[in-house]
């Protein structure tokens, strides 16, 4: 097996990481975002001398477990992995996940209870988004999955509307001051992340920045508190 092969799979299972686990010549390839049941057609991208990774090309027989992800950037950046399995679906595969775990790796015998419901989309009351440089301007999102690439969002459906209002506003701080994101290559650049918590009578927002002097942070402040109720400003200086 060797990358750009392309092979039509069955997939046996879920991984730990969500994804799909299909054999080829009895070696192991993890499929992401493919379904427990599913027959595709996917290739190569990755071999490592055990496993493969492949990415889908085509869903030749669809699980009647997949639902459309209500997220416009599934797929895209690496915030989440079960968006087009469904909900009940989607818990029943983390028990199994957790119960494979603690038998595999933990080699310990035990009955795992059911994974506890909370709800499809925006439960997640904490939110780090990275903030950095395209090349061109500032941008903030998501990593892409097992990169450093931004992957430009405006929402997040699992987190909530918080996310939304903080991107806009954040948004509008880097124009109104001219703020540079972070780029890894070079090492230039003011903002790396914005990250906000919400605790039961506070809203954490912390900014981390190569400086502690951040231009237009009074500003910034303002506007948070405009948004979000009982405010909790840090700087978080990492150079």
């Amino acid at each position: 097996m060797k990358k750009n092969d392309e092979y039509i799979v069955k997939i046996e299972d879920l991984g730990t990481n969500g994804e799909g686990v299909a054999r080829v010549d009895g070696q192991v390839v993890f499929v992401p975002f493919a379904l427990p049941g599913e027959t595709v057609k996917i290739v190569i991208i990755n071999t490592k001398s055990k496993i493969a990774i492949g990415k889908v090309l085509e869903i030749i027989e669809a699980s009647p477990d997949r639902v459309v992800a209500k997220c416009p950037y599934f797929e895209k950046c690496g915030g989440c992995d079960l968006q087009h399995l469904q909900y009940d679906k989607a818990l029943e595969q983390k028990t199994q996940i957790v119960a494979k775990n603690i038998k595999n790796i933990g080699k310990i015998d035990a009955k795992v209870k059911k994974c506890i419901a909370s709800s499809p989309y925006g439960y997640r009351n904490k939110c780090t988004l990275p903030i950095g440089f395209d090349g061109k301007k500032t941008i903030i999102g998501m990593y892409r999955e097992n990169t450093h690439k931004i992957v430009e969002i405006e929402s997040c459906a699992i987190c909530g509307e918080y996310v939304k209002d903080i991107i806009k506003i954040i948004k509008e701080f880097i124009l109104r001051f001219n703020l540079k994101g972070y780029d890894e290559e070079s090492g230039e650049g003011l903002l790396r992340h914005v990250s906000i918590r919400l605790l039961d009578n506070c809203s954490v927002v912390t900014i981390v920045a190569t400086s502690a002097k951040i231009p237009g942070i009074q500003w910034l402040c303002g506007e948070l508190e405009k948004t979000f109720s009982n405010l909790n400003l840090w700087i978080n200086v990492n150079k």
